[in-house]
């Protein structure tokens, strides 16, 4: 027997076809985990929903806490004691809610049933219009009268549904107050010690991870502040400058028009187009088609270009930057699951958290923090980035 003999060299294994093709393996591996991703934004958001009456307070809380927190700040950096501060920023908000209250809303319930009459009658002369011409949107007088019917009826009736809501929604009043009231008192925890706070949140993580949560932390504060400036800032805008317009041009109502055009501002977009067709079809009615025209154009001037290119750009500064159909689907979704709340407050809310993911992002990229993160010294120092990051 030959020892030295080498063994006989072993054939190749030969390749079986694959039970199942690359390219379906690669999708069920994503989809599994799109499913667990899926899951667990289900899971969070029954919860956040289920919770809505402490979530909402904190929220509206922490988004007034982002203009006064930094006015407390000031005053105290100016030598004046934080109780004094505290005492002073809340009578600042309390005067400021107080004249929103009387003033605007009380002004546009009370002359709601007017704007409504006139908003009817610019309706049935754009139906009147459609229905003598011929063409793709030829249709039927009495039909074009029947769709706006609806219309009509709800704007004629608007101030006494509002009244009605006020005097009948008990129970809806009462959550309100609650509402309110929690607000106050995570308000008031927040400008009394705001940064101890965020400190406090901050120190739940590892330390490892401090510096970049708190960098995130910041990043959302600034936006959420900077967002809800620049609302203001837009609404204020449009209902001067349209109502000067109106003014000018000689329509009535043109003080309830301009308070409407500021409260509508809050809702991105879809409030502009609302409180648009609502001034336009007023002009239509009290003033004719010319009047209507050139309404239509200060309107589209002051929202849609001024704003775009001027004072958007000005007031937001580059911290708030969604894009429109995010903002548009922002405020359908918010509407669906919480009614005008979620109108107001939707919108805020996905600037914030947009702000916080493109700051992750920053710091996944290794770039420095964006400017607007600057801004954020009402929060305190930042801690020192940990040595066994990274």
């Amino acid at each position: 027997m030959d020892l030295d003999a080498s063994p006989a060299p072993s054939e190749p294994p030969v390749a079986r076809p694959a039970l199942v093709p690359p390219g379906l393996n690669q999708v069920a591996a994503w989809s599994w985990r799109l499913l667990v991703i899926g899951a667990a934004l289900t899971v969070a958001g029954f919860v956040v929903w289920e919770l809505r009456g402490l979530f909402v307070p904190v929220f509206v809380a922490l988004m007034l806490a982002t203009q006064l927190v930094p006015f407390s700040y000031w005053m105290q950096r100016h030598g004046t004691p934080p109780v004094v501060a505290v005492v002073v920023s809340l009578l600042v908000l309390f005067t400021i809610v107080t004249f929103f209250t009387i003033v605007i809303l009380g002004g546009l319930i009370s002359q709601i049933d007017e704007v409504g009459a006139e908003v009817s009658r610019g309706a049935d002369k754009v139906a009147a219009f459609v229905a003598d011409r011929d063409g793709p949107l030829d249709v039927e007088k009495g039909q074009a009268q029947k769709d706006t019917a609806s219309i009509d009826e709800a704007l004629d009736k608007a101030g006494d549904v509002a009244l009605q809501g006020i005097a009948g929604g008990i129970s809806l009043f009462a959550q309100l107050i609650a509402g309110a009231i929690l607000a106050l008192a995570f308000l008031i925890y927040m400008l009394a010690d705001g940064p101890g706070v965020f400190r406090w949140i901050v120190s739940r993580f590892s330390r490892r991870v401090r510096a970049p949560v708190d960098r995130i932390g910041r990043r959302g504060w600034v936006t959420l502040g900077a967002y809800f400036r620049g609302v203001v800032a837009v609404g204020l805008f449009d209902g001067l400058m349209i109502g000067i317009g109106l003014v000018i041009v000689g329509v009535p109502l043109a003080g309830t028009l301009a308070l409407l055009i500021f409260t509508l501002s809050f809702i991105p977009i879809a409030g502009a187009w609302i409180s648009g067709t609502i001034t336009v079809l007023t002009a239509l009615a009290t003033g004719g088609i010319e009047d209507a025209l050139i309404v239509l154009a200060i309107v589209l001037v002051v929202q849609q270009v001024l704003d775009s290119y001027m004072v958007s750009p000005l007031v937001y500064k580059q911290q708030v930057n969604l894009h429109p159909m995010v903002t548009l689907g922002s405020v359908t979704a918010g509407t669906t699951l919480a009614g005008i709340l979620g109108a107001f407050l939707a919108v805020p809310l996905v600037a914030m958290v947009w702000g916080m993911v493109s700051e992750y992002e920053r710091i996944q990229a290794g770039e420095a923090p964006a400017p607007a993160v600057a801004g954020g010294g009402e929060l305190g120092p930042a801690p020192a980035p940990s040595s066994a990051a990274g």
